[in-house]
């Protein structure tokens, strides 16, 4: 979220930290380009096609660990 300017994140829920946060979720609000950077953030942490992609290259690679410790996976 930081790194695209798009949200805000508090170190904690206290009062103090919440009254500090509120300033920028105010500026967030009145900038026009805070919607496109959203999506944007959107688009990079939360896609379903890079989402699969991810899981299928986590999956692949677990298999081979199995393989390769195990000798092979057994049914």
């Amino acid at each position: 979220v930081q790194e695209f300017n798009a949200g805000v994140v508090l170190p904690n829920t206290t009062a103090t930290a919440v009254k500090r946060g509120i300033p920028v979720v105010r500026s967030l609000l009145e900038d026009q380009d805070t919607q496109t950077r959203c999506r944007a953030a959107a688009k990079r942490y939360f896609d379903v096609s890079r989402g699969s992609e991810q899981y299928a290259a986590l999956y692949r690679r677990l298999i081979g660990d199995l393989q390769t410790t195990e000798g092979g996976i057994q049914a």
